[in-house]
């Protein structure tokens, strides 16, 4: 089986590609949720087995939630004064995923393998290289399925993905806009149709910004406490921050159908009811708003040249009836579309999976690769983009580069991530910042200054991203990160 998993902030969803059937939903949503109780056998409940009761504000201290924004930040997640790895609790859903997937497809599949020959997960458009290692890693070893077999796929190129295939853009649509607006972050992606039956779609442009559906819940939280008071004279802000999150949730989701709603409040052991309109959530909301399509505004002022036919919005945070009247006001002349929020990204990564080895779309180097070295006439420190953005994947490039001085024992090698598609740049350590890959390559014979060395980059489709460093008289060495 092939499956695709989109692992969402909030929730998470799971399907397969069929013959003769673009997509088959297999699992979910399942809540991107764990919850830890010490005094309970198990301690944890993963995903669907978190219960009402878990989010009730007693317990609501063991709550884990967001749980993918929190990986490659360095800090673990706590949950009632135990500190547990988020990439771990990340794992563990993606596995409950991929069990209930298994036992689905084993019920409409008598008989049949279940076993995953191919993982593809999606993550945000600019998940950074120790995200992409940790998530990778960890589903590894907590599914068992090899990481050679686990792919990654931005979550509104996988949409797009979808979308044409399904033939859900509009007949006339050659290139669209994805506008990916999900629980912890707004990813937007432009995907143009080709005319190469090898590579029929081109990503031209991928972007991520973290505003999306947890800054709604934030803005809601206001309201509630706002009314909370006028309405019945009561203060939420003692109350639990994950138990307020929770209602706020509720609520916003209320008024996606529904112009006005009313919410259940438990303070101090006695019951509210706090009643609040769209009306008055869009007004608290205008600058979240503002920031989201101005991240859109700016990602087609970049690519003016792009004629976009169509901009389709996914993700759950799409469907509030703002998202689409907000962009039509600032696009009003292109056709705006909510399609299949809640599964396209899932139906996409599917669809990666099961192409394998046949490729369906031409992805692009989001960012330049550059390799730091001395100018030998100037005495500056140089950055010699090897990878340039916009580059189709996979890329490979190799320069050569020149020993400092005599019997010099070692050389390093670093590797820089940049925005810009320049191929040679003046290093500035306040602008460029860190390396995003160091190695160092031995030199254990004499060699005199200037001897030569051959640097290689490659970029592959999965964004794994290799630098090979070989000196002319046979030593290399090589080292590897991934990067989105």
């Amino acid at each position: 089986m092939k499956l695709g998993i989109d692992f969402g902030t909030t929730t998470s969803e799971a399907a397969t590609s069929r013959t003769g059937a673009v997509g088959e939903k297999l699992a979910g949503p399942i809540p991107s949720l764990v919850h830890y109780w010490p005094h309970r056998d198990p301690e944890l409940h993963i995903g669907c087995e978190v219960t009402y009761e878990d989010r009730d504000q007693l317990y609501s201290s063991g709550l884990m939630r967001d749980i993918k924004m929190y990986l490659g930040r360095g800090e673990y997640l706590n949950a009632n004064g135990k500190k547990i790895a988020p990439e771990e609790m990340a794992a563990a859903i993606i596995k409950q995923i991929i069990e209930f997937s298994r036992k689905k497809f084993l019920t409409q599949n008598k008989g049949a393998d279940a076993s995953i020959e191919k993982l593809c997960i999606s993550v945000p458009g600019r998940f950074d290289a120790a995200r992409l290692l940790l998530l990778r890693n960890a589903v590894s070893k907590a599914s068992g399925i090899d990481v050679k077999d686990i792919d990654l796929i931005a979550e509104p190129v996988a949409a797009a993905l979808y979308m044409y295939e399904a033939e859900e853009v509009e007949q006339n649509s050659r290139t669209i806009l994805v506008f990916d607006m999900g629980g912890g972050t707004l990813d937007c992606s432009i995907v143009r149709k080709t005319d190469d039956p090898a590579k029929p779609y081109e990503e031209i442009a991928t972007d991520t910004v973290s505003i999306a559906g947890r800054n709604f819940d934030s803005d809601m939280v206001d309201v509630l406490e706002t009314n909370a008071k006028k309405q019945q004279g009561v203060d939420l802000g003692g109350c639990n921050p994950v138990q307020l999150l929770t209602w706020a949730e509720e609520t916003k989701k209320q008024l996606t159908n529904n112009s006005e709603t009313t919410t259940v409040v438990n303070v101090d052991g006695e019951t509210c009811l706090v009643s609040v309109t769209r009306d008055e959530f869009e007004a608290a909301t205008q600058q979240t708003l503002k920031k989201g399509l101005d991240f859109m505004d700016q990602l087609l002022k970049d690519h003016v040249d792009e004629r976009i036919d169509e901009i389709i919005c996914v993700g759950g945070s799409s469907c509030m009836p703002m998202i689409k009247r907000g962009i039509e006001k600032r696009q009003p002349d292109i056709p705006v579309h909510v399609k299949k929020p809640e599964l396209a990204i899932a139906f996409g990564a599917a669809i990666h999976a099961d192409s394998n080895p046949v490729t369906k779309i031409a992805l692009k180097a989001s960012h330049t690769y550059a390799v730091r070295y001395n100018d030998r006439d100037t005495g500056r420190l140089m950055l010699d983009g090897l990878i340039l953005r916009g580059q189709e994947l996979p890329s490979k490039s190799t320069r050569m580069y020149c020993t400092a001085a005599d019997n010099q024992r070692s050389a390093p090698i670093k590797v820089y991530k940049l925005d810009g598609a320049s191929e040679r740049v003046v290093f500035d350590q306040e602008c460029h910042g860190d390396p995003i890959l160091e190695i160092t390559l031995p030199i254990k014979r004499p060699c005199p200054k200037g001897s030569l060395i051959d640097v290689t980059l490659t970029l592959d489709r999965n964004r794994i991203l290799q630098a090979e460093g070989r000196l002319r008289t046979g030593e290399t060495v090589t080292g590897t990160v991934e990067v989105l």
